[in-house]
């Protein structure tokens, strides 16, 4: 006797259960119910896991200011721009200001879209210098946060991570080899947060003043920089204070981070313009916000940024190191496939790519600089850096517009490219025009394969608008599957609604 027979005479409900006819129906209506949970949990676990490990977010990129309409007014009623608009030239530098200049929007050079933002500085009264000091300046009469300013999307708390903009520097800023070699910065990004209910009469009121440190070069081409939740530095604290993920949440609110708390920040190149002073115009694009969900080493790799210039096929990757580990070094990986997709080990080892730290000092930047990557017929280049005690690193992609083709490599070379030479400003109250570099994307060619069919095409590449697109399109499907089984399983427990009360009623001995 198996145990079947053996439940139906120790259990009268259950033998009852078993004669009733329709049981078997209840059988499968329960294993449909049981099998379309588990597809719909697991079609969306690998939803998510695509999104995150694929794609890097869960959440759309926001744009904060793309400058295609102008630059905004933060406090209309103002008549002065350093107060009214969200964008200017600040002149009352603390260190070595002022800077005299203003801000306006001009259609060459450009990164994105049609339009940037220009800032041109003039030479202050008196010793005929002054720098960069652009400030975001959200104040409308109080103090407002940054994600009360983004162009597109809807903000979501305790989800974007990263900011990434554009600037393209005039030769003015020239090359500083002693500071890149000890690690020191030319460029300070200063932040405020302040808390979610503090009042607007302060930008950092329960939350702080901080600045992320990098040191940017003139190239000739835009440089991208990525500024996360690690900063470098707190105000009034002692410099050789590494912070790490200690400020991830500045207001100590639960579920409230960074960028959420971010109010004003700005951008202040450091002391005065080292090759010839103003005039000086610098440019600026592409300001976004996004969510970087797969796991990366802000620890230990933060403050990124990096640049292509075409007519050198010259790579820059520069980052901040932790401070208290000033005997780490990292190794630098290269692929023109996402790396976080693909798996560090499958990634190139870059040319010389072993970077040594500058030992023990409050000065912790780090950079990477080679010629010898071959990217000719390639639209990007993704470079990984990780240091050599962990397993987690930090990925950049850079765009390849306008590569030469390289023949033969050249020898190997860390030094930065000589900058193309721009013509000297004449002494006139009217400011040279920078070099109208324009980078254009260069059409990704196809693989010279010859098709099966010689009567066939080969599919073009998908533009990254068109990968995105076709990536939002893949994830609605997945969504509207799991909703077509959601209301298959509604329909199935409607038709055994009967069924499984008859079931009820045996159970109970009617």
């Amino acid at each position: 006797m198996n145990w079947h027979n053996k439940l139906q005479e120790k259990f009268r409900w259950y033998k009852h259960w078993h004669e009733e006819p329709h049981h078997h129906s209840v059988h499968w209506v329960v294993f449909l119910m049981i099998v379309l949970f588990f597809t719909g949990f697991l079609l969306g676990k690998i939803d998510e896991a695509y999104r995150v490990y694929a794609v890097g977010n869960t959440a759309p990129t926001l744009i904060l200011d793309n400058f295609e309409n102008g630059i905004r007014m933060a406090n209309p009623n103002e008549a002065i721009p350093q107060y009214r608009d969200l964008w200017s030239q600040y002149t009352g530098d603390f260190t070595l200001g002022p800077d005299p200049g203003m801000t306006s929007i001009a259609t060459s050079p450009v990164h994105d879209g049609s339009k940037s933002l220009k800032v041109h500085v003039d030479p202050r009264p008196g010793d005929g210098q002054g720098n960069l000091y652009l400030i975001f300046y959200p104040n409308s009469g109080y103090w407002r946060h940054l994600r009360e300013f983004i162009q597109t999307g809807t903000w979501q708390n305790d989800t974007y991570n990263r900011m990434r903009f554009w600037v393209y520097l005039p030769s003015n800023v020239g090359y500083q080899a002693q500071v890149d070699a000890i690690g020191q910065h030319n460029l300070e990004i200063g932040t405020f947060a302040k808390c979610s209910t503090c009042d607007g009469s302060n930008p950092e009121h329960g939350g702080g003043h901080f600045y992320h440190h990098y040191y940017i070069p003139y190239t000739g081409a835009w440089h991208q920089i990525i500024f996360d939740m690690h900063p470098t530095h707190e105000r009034g604290r002692d410099p050789y204070i590494e912070y790490g993920e200690s400020k991830y949440y500045p207001s100590g609110e639960t579920g409230y981070n960074y960028f959420d708390a971010l109010t004003e920040f700005y951008l202040d190149l450091q002391g005065n313009l080292p090759n010839g002073g103003p005039p000086a115009d610098f440019y600026f694009d592409g300001f976004e916000l996004y969510q970087e969900a797969r796991p990366e080493n802000v620890n230990q790799v933060y403050s990124l940024n990096a640049v292509y210039v075409p007519e050198t096929n010259f790579i820059r990757v520069g980052w901040n190191r932790r401070k208290d580990e000033p005997n780490v070094n990292y190794e630098v990986r290269y692929s023109f496939n996402d790396i976080h997709t693909i798996g560090w080990n499958s990634a190139t080892p870059a040319p010389n790519g072993t970077v040594v730290q500058n030992g023990e000092t409050a000065y912790n930047i780090t950079s990477y600089k080679t010629n010898n990557i071959n990217v000719s017929g390639q639209s990007k280049v993704y470079i990984a850096i990780k240091p050599q005690n962990s397993n987690l690193f930090r990925q950049i992609e850079i765009p390849i517009s306008n590569a030469p083709t390289p023949s033969p490599v050249p020898p190997p070379n860390t030094v930065p490219p000589t900058p193309v030479p721009t013509p000297v400003p004449t002494p006139t109250p009217t400011p040279t025009p920078p070099p109208t570099y324009q980078p254009t994307p260069t059409p990704v060619p196809v693989p010279n394969i010859a098709p099966l069919n010689p009567n066939l095409t080969p599919r073009p590449q998908l533009t990254d608008t068109e990968r995105q697109n076709l990536i939002r399109a893949l994830q609605q499907q997945l969504v509207a599957l799991i909703r077509q089984l959601i209301i298959l399983l509604t329909q199935q427990l409607q038709n055994a609604g009967a069924l499984i009360l008859g079931a009820y009623n045996i159970l109970i001995g009617k």
